[in-house]
């Protein structure tokens, strides 16, 4: 391992398995803010701005603003194009080759010459199909990468985008951030971000000490099974994941134990062979500590294809599979069945101006509360936007006193996983001191923010 960068409070380091990774020199607390930053690249996936609207792009290429409507085109077209697929990407990877453009003629500060250099080491999957990309894109718009960049460079920049890019939710779109992206992947890190417009902010969720590495979750499968993390880890960013979570039994796969006299048991899958294609998987209840016989694994799987096969659709549904299956209802499927009724519920419930709706929305609500806070970490983001959430369907429904108490839990978690001062979490302040009385009330609150009043209201 060698030293990149050194500085306070972090050092850069250069891992040969990991790449580049940022060790902490100093030590953090809970809810204290490591760092914040602006993107160096960002844009909206919204087709009714301009791409023109963003000065970079504007700058760089001011020779073709006669042309607008022609560059706009080509935008629409490159977003089409595979490893492309979003409007966003495609404005970002313009703005990246505009920098370039910039910086060839001599246009471009010395920061972000900085950050064009440590971009342009950064990891990046699928390179092949992505030179591929470029190459299509130069054929036909040949004018607008500069000849400074080979087609393999500019591939690079491209998958660069499609593995570190952060999302924006304020701007309905996408950034690149230097130091952010630089941190390495753990299925329970140290540290959470959360977004404001085009800018970013890291806090520890986990005390930190000096020489520790700075972490993030890349994917945000928090309630997905170990092996579905792991997968989805090594088929986008190209590695097997090897962090303590994943070498620990997957929370996630409770069932009931084989031991009848264990009523209370509840046993669980681990890992015993990460070499092999074929993942191995031992079950041990975590009360008697009897492991599982191959005919009751069996019985496991089976009880958990038919589950993922057949998830229950309403409430009724649920507590009666519950109560008729090995499988605990703390499990992955009930946890995405039940998220999926929650939103289902709350959307009818909006189209069709049904209070009622609402009502049952905010009881399914509760229950994938309470399952979140089962398998969670004390400490953790997705707390934040769950009791946002709920707190909104509390509102919907009239339950008031239920929405201050989710909106004051919101805030408390969001001063600990996204830092005290953030913009997330004094919106959150304002709605826990002043929780808004109706519907109206709080999409007001939220025109007021200058938040996105689609975004910001979930049901």
């Amino acid at each position: 391992m060698a030293s990149f960068i050194t500085g306070d409070p972090f050092t850069i380091v250069i891992d040969d398995e990991m790449g580049r990774c940022l060790v902490s020199n100093k030590s953090f607390n809970v809810g204290d803010v490591l760092f914040e930053e602006e993107a160096i690249v960002f844009a909206s996936d919204n087709p009714d701005i301009s791409s023109f609207d963003n000065e970079l792009l504007a700058q760089a290429f001011s020779d073709l603003s006669d042309v607008e409507g022609e560059f706009e085109e080509m935008v629409y077209d490159f977003a089409e194009m595979e490893r492309v697929q979003c409007l966003d990407t495609a404005r970002c990877f313009l703005q990246l080759i505009a920098l370039f453009r910039l910086k060839e003629s001599c246009n471009t500060n010395p920061v972000i010459l900085k950050k064009l250099d440590m971009i342009s080491s950064f990891m990046a999957e699928n390179l092949e199909s992505c030179e591929s990309t470029i190459i299509t894109f130069r054929e036909k718009y040949p004018t607008i990468i500069p000849n400074s960049l080979t087609n393999v460079e500019a591939g690079k920049l491209l998958g660069i985008l499609n593995t570190n890019q952060y999302e924006l939710e304020d701007i309905q779109g996408s950034g690149l951030f230097v130091f952010a992206s630089i941190l390495e992947h753990n299925c329970a890190p140290n540290s959470s971000f959360t977004t404001h417009e085009n800018r970013l902010y890291m806090a520890a969720i986990k005390a930190i000490s000096p020489g520790d590495r700075v972490s993030i979750d890349y994917v945000n499968d928090y309630y997905h099974p170990t092996h579905e993390r792991r997968e989805h880890l090594l088929e986008t960013y190209g590695f097997k994941c090897k962090c303590q979570m994943c070498c620990e039994v997957d929370r996630t796969r409770p069932v009931k134990c084989e031991n009848s006299v264990c009523t209370d048991g509840t046993m669980l899958p681990l890992i015993i062979d990460f070499h092999s294609d074929q993942l191995h998987t031992e079950w041990k209840c975590q009360q008697c500590q009897r492991t599982a016989t191959d005919s009751y694994v069996k019985c496991i799987i089976i009880a958990e294809e038919t589950l993922l096969e057949n998830p229950p659709t309403t409430l009724q549904e649920y507590y009666t599979s519950i109560s008729q299956t090995i499988i605990n209802r703390k499990h992955y499927a009930y946890f995405m069945s039940l998220d999926e009724m929650c939103l289902s519920k709350a959307a009818d419930a909006r189209q069709l101006n049904n209070p009622h709706y609402y009502e049952e929305a905010l009881e399914i609500g509760k229950i994938v509360l309470e399952l979140l806070e089962g398998i969670l970490p004390p400490v953790h983001h997705e707390k934040v936007v769950y009791y946002d959430r709920i707190a909104q369907l509390a509102v919907a429904s009239g339950n008031l006193e239920f929405a201050k108490y989710c909106f004051t839990t919101a805030y408390n978690m969001s001063c600990l996983a996204c830092g005290v001062s953030t913009p997330t979490t004094m919106l959150l302040k304002v709605l826990a001191e002043n929780t808004p009385k109706s519907i109206s009330a709080l999409q007001e609150h939220y025109r007021n923010s200058k938040k996105n009043n689609e975004d910001a209201i979930v049901f």
